[in-house]
This record gives structure tokens, C-alpha cells and sequence, in this order.
């Protein structure tokens, strides 16, 4: 599935060009619920970054891709890196791993609540961002 293609098509199919200067204009004249609904699939895919085959066990069938590219138009793809790599490599590996990195910081909290004190044990998204951009797991 090529989220790009799918999105160039659904636009070109309800007469948009991707290329239109006009182009939310463009997007928000269109009156059919399928279009919304089929833009939104698409955006959703383009931004997921982390894919696998459904029912494989194989590692390459459970990959990252960044939605965003690098500074030379690179997209990480966790397939491409060695065992050398300091990157992820392995999905699964990584989704254990930010597991257990909020594990570590619940275990923080209670280090840090008096005896009896109730603390928060969840973490917003944007919290969580800020604190691993910070590694700042305390």
C-alpha cells in the first residue's frame, strides 16, 4: 500500500490537483462522506510508523518507517539498519523497550510520593514526548 499514490489518486479522482495552490480550498469543496473517509485512512497510514504483516513472526514483517524524511530526503526504515546501528532495528524490540521506559518512570513517581501521598500513574502523550526528548526518565 503507498499511502503518496492512494492520496494522489483520491484527489485526482474528485478533480483536485495535488499541485493546486487552492488546495484546502480545493479539499473542503468536496461534499461526499467517502472522500472524508478515505482521505482521513490515507493520512492515518501516512503517518503510522510502525507496520507488520498480520499473523507473520518474521522480523522483517514487523518494521518502523518514519513519516517524516531526513535532512537528504532519507526515510528510516528499521529493515535498512545493521546489528551495528544505534537505531531500532525491531518494532516489537522498541515498543518493549518505551514499555519499559514508562515503567521506569512510574517506578520514579513512587520513589518520589511521600508514604500514602496519591500520585498520578498515567502520563499524557505530550508529557511523554517532552520527557523522552529530554531523557529525562526520572
Amino acid at each position: 500500500y503507498y499511502p503518496t499514490e492512494k492520496m494522489k489518486e483520491l484527489l485526482e479522482n474528485n478533480g483536485i490537483s495535488i499541485a493546486s495552490e487552492t488546495l484546502k480550498e480545493d479539499i473542503l469543496s468536496v461534499e461526499k462522506l467517502d472522500f472524508y473517509k478515505n482521505l482521513l485512512y490515507i493520512f492515518r497510514l501516512t503517518l503510522q510508523m510502525r507496520n507488520s504483516k498480520p499473523h507473520s513472526t518474521e522480523p522483517e514483517d514487523d518494521y518502523i518507517i518514519s513519516p517524516v524524511a531526513d535532512r537528504n530526503g532519507v526515510f528510516y526504515d528499521s529493515r535498512e539498519q545493521d546489528e551495528s546501528s544505534p537505531l531500532p532495528r525491531d518494532a516489537d524490540a522498541n515498543g518493549a523497550y518505551n514499555i519499559a521506559r514508562k515503567g521506569l518512570w512510574v517506578i520514579g513517581r513512587i520513589k518520589a510520593s511521600a508514604p500514602g501521598e496519591k500520585f498520578r500513574m498515567s502520563i499524557k502523550n505530550s508529557e511523554w514526548l517532552e520527557l523522552t526528548q529530554k531523557n529525562d526518565l526520572k
